[in-house]
This record gives C-alpha cells, structure tokens and sequence, in this order.
C-alpha cells in the first residue's frame, strides 16, 4: 500500500466531519459537549505555552466523532488516528 499523505488524511477528514455534524448536532449530550470545551481549552492552553502536540487535535476528532454515539462513525474517526498524527 502506498502511504497515505497529510493532504489526503486533511481531505478525507473534512469530507467525514462535515458530514457528521448534522448527527452531533442532534446527538450530543451536555457531558459531550463539556468534554469537548475540555479538549478545547487544554489545546489552546498547550498552544500558548509551545507545548500542542497533534495527538490533542486527533483526541478532540476522535471524541467529535464519538458525539453521534454510533460505533461505526467514532470506529471510522479512529482509523484516521495514525494518518493523522503523521501529517
């Protein structure tokens, strides 16, 4: 298999996440939501300090995904876990 490069995992993640906003829109309980905020401040808070690392940005992605509470969707998220941290 050819190695999957940071602009196709970029591409692949848009296509998968703007489609299933509408679910977590419709979904996501106040605890995902605050899990989420979590997520948020501790990225932005690694940022300020030169400290983020791109397993912060794959969590937020994969706990995004887990928002539709449906295993495929947040199993799928999850297979673009080692692409992503790579690109």
């Amino acid at each position: 298999l050819s190695p999957i490069t940071a602009s196709a995992v970029t591409e692949a993640r848009q296509v998968f996440e703007v489609g299933i906003l509408p679910l977590v829109i419709d979904r996501a309980t106040p605890e995902d939501i605050a899990d989420l905020r979590v997520l948020v401040a501790a990225a932005t808070s690694a940022k300020d300090a030169g400290v983020y690392e791109t397993s912060m940005s794959a969590a937020f992605h994969v706990r995004l995904a887990a928002c539709t509470h449906n295993p495929a969707l947040e199993a799928l998220m999850e297979s673009f876990h080692g692409p992503l941290l790579s690109s």
